[in-house]
């Protein structure tokens, strides 16, 4: 097989050249460089265990690949936090979920494919029987995509500043996806996998603990290092065994572990002063969240004014909004001049007493009586979304506001007819001018209306519920239903897996860039006995791919207590409808005939019980100023 030559050839080369071309301007002593070494050799380790799969899978042995198999997803676990710190997007082909994907391009949009751990271990585990073939394609495909993130990596010579974000999307990654089976949804090693993490993060606070004399970052390693063999001998309590997936007690882990050791390596950074240049530029170019802040449910550690594209058209990308430019937008989104016959207002379908949604299934038109397909979603987190609407045909929140404003069923008109009616208001052309003081020529125009709308929806979100309030360690106590709760939505429930702390969104970390779509064969009613699915395309309407028929933007949980009726179509009054849906497997669960579900159709076996501790747990999450209202 040709292919097979080409994969032993790499393999050589692989293993003979991965240390050669070291750039000569590195510090070989530093603490950076020999962490950038470790990875490096771990990286061969990983690669040598898929090449035993490989050549397990070229002699039919079905009984070696699932343990070399196990072996190498925890192996790349000690080189993931520096993998991500450098190719970010390319991880995603070597442990990313195993669902097709549109990229978004220059020229448009292109398919790809799954590759990865995730894609083998359907392969190895999730089929009556080992299709060898395919096995042997990703081994070939995943040894490709290591050589690249070996050269990548010898190229660019490393520094504390890359070690110090990729510790960081480390300690996201467990928080965020491993606790909740994210990445092994099959096997569930995850205490295992777990370990290794800490493992690795362990060993490169070593070599900064060898190379520092300062007291007081010895002090912050010395104390990081035994948090970690703390947390590792909860997840080991037994030599040789590992918790089960089901006796996890999450919530208890990021508390006692996790938030204690994303302090410490904040601290010992902080110390240490990295670059503050390639700080700077790696958390600009890669990454949307702010390193330096030690908790994930920190209302900071988001950038609200960043999008999912780096050419956005809207807010400038600074840390704080102005008050004035969000005040203004404030005063425009109850404006119903913004709509033609001023008969409708952003305010009119996003009520800020309901979270700004608006109670109703569908969102109203602007003629009385009449409905749209779509139920309102709240827009508040809405800045931390990659692309806007259900179907993410919007790139930004001021983008947005240009689909409403054309929209006949909306407000039915045009930027040219609102800047005409608004000039006539000398009291609010004031107003522009004071927030845009550079356009005071011509304050009121289509770019400043639509930033400061973009701006106002920007400003509202606040972190402040009662679960942001015990995870930042502002009250000390937890309800025991809510605590159940959080456990169950990042285990058992599986709700995690798609819905994604801190936002609780389809937003996925550590990078926060990209908001993901499912499809979970949404039904037109609830009908346990003659469940008909919803003939809403999605996605697929502005990305035609099979792939998208039916998927719909996962959105945030956050207020969702009082933002139903639920779903894209709001066809579930309530929250016990919705984990019925969920718990019976979604439509394809139901009977529904939806070949492209990608949420699992298996049936969730949650109890009566358990069902009202996931619901405390999201009605946990309402922030303080919507339940005063």
């Amino acid at each position: 097989m040709k292919k097979t030559f080409i994969f032993s050839i790499l393999a050589l080369l692989f293993s003979v050249v991965i240390f050669s071309s070291f750039e000569d301007e590195e510090d070989a002593t530093s603490a950076a460089y020999l962490s950038k070494k470790y990875v490096l050799d771990e990286l061969i380790k990983t690669n040598e265990l898929i090449i035993k799969i490989f050549d397990a899978a070229k002699a039919k042995d079905s009984a070696s690949i699932p343990n070399y198999f196990k072996e190498a997803r925890i192996k790349y676990k000690h080189i993931e936090f520096y993998l991500q710190s450098f190719e970010s997007e390319k991880t995603k082909l070597l442990n990313g979920a195993p669902l097709p994907w549109i990229e978004f391009t220059v020229g448009g949009y292109e398919h790809q494919d799954p590759h990865g751990l995730q894609v083998m271990e359907e392969l190895i585990f999730d089929s009556p029987q080992m299709d060898f073939k395919e096995i042997i394609e990703e081994c070939y495909f995943f040894n490709l995509e290591i050589l690249k993130f070996k050269e990548a990596i010898n190229i660019n010579p490393t520094s504390d500043a890359v070690i110090f974000l990729g510790l960081k999307f480390g300690l996201i990654n467990i928080e965020t996806l491993s606790l909740s089976g994210f990445d092994c949804p099959i096997t569930l090693q995850v205490a295992e996998e777990i370990n290794s993490n800490l493992e690795a993060i362990h060993t490169v606070l070593g070599f900064y603990k060898k190379k520092s004399t300062n007291k007081a970052i010895l002090k912050e390693i010395e104390s990081a290092q035994n948090n970690i063999l703390k947390a590792q001998k909860y997840l080991q309590p037994t030599k040789g065994k590992f918790l089960e997936f089901g006796a996890i007690d999450q919530l208890s882990f990021i508390k006692k572990y996790l938030q204690p050791l994303n302090s410490s390596i904040v601290n010992i950074f902080e110390d240490i002063k990295s670059e503050e240049r390639p700080m700077i530029r790696l958390f600009t170019f890669i990454t949307h969240i702010n390193g330096k802040i030690k908790n994930i449910y920190n209302s900071n550690f988001l950038n609200r004014t960043a999008t999912g594209e780096k050419n956005y058209y809207g807010v400038d990308n600074k840390d704080v909004l102005d008050p004035k430019v969000v005040a203004l937008g404030e005063k425009l989104f109850s404006d119903v001049r913004l709509s033609h016959g001023n008969v409708l207002s952003c305010q009119s379908c996003h009520n800020p007493t309901l979270a700004f949604t608006d109670g109703l299934t569908t969102a109203q038109t602007n003629i009385i009586g009449v409905f749209q397909k779509r139920n309102s979603p709240t827009i508040v987190y809405s800045a931390y979304q990659g692309r806007q609407f259900f179907d993410l045909r919007s790139r930004t929140l001021e983008d947005q506001i240009v689909h409403v404003v054309n929209n006949p069923e909306e407000f039915n008109t045009s930027f040219d007819e609102i800047i005409s009616k608004l000039n006539q208001d000398s009291v609010l052309i004031q107003e522009f001018i004071d927030a845009f003081p550079k356009d005071w020529k011509k304050p009121i125009k289509e770019f400043t209306i639509r930033k400061a709308l973009g701006g106002f929806v920007r400003s509202l979100p606040q972190f402040n519920s009662e679960f942001d309030a015990y995870m930042r360690g502002e009250i000390t106590d937890l309800r025991p239903e809510v605590k159940r709760g959080f456990n169950l939505f990042m285990g058992k429930a599986k709700c995690g897996t798609c819905h994604f702390a801190p936002t609780f969104a389809g937003t996925t970390p550590p990078f926060y860039r990209e908001s993901e779509t499912e499809v979970v064969g949404m039904i037109e009613k609830w009908d346990t006995i003659h469940p008909i699915l919803l003939q809403d395309s999605g996605r697929y309407k502005t990305q035609p791919n099979p792939i998208y028929l039916y998927s719909i933007k996962t959105p945030t949980l956050r207020n969702i207590e009082i933002t139903g009726p639920y779903m894209v179509n709001g066809a579930f009054k309530d929250l016990e409808t919705v984990m019925d849906f969920y718990n019976r497997g979604g439509g394809q669960g139901m009977g529904v005939d939806v070949p492209n579900q990608t949420l699992d159709a298996a049936p969730l076996n949650l109890s009566k019980q358990e069902i009202k501790d996931v619901i405390a747990f999201m009605n946990s999450l309402t922030d303080k100023q919507f339940l005063k209202k």
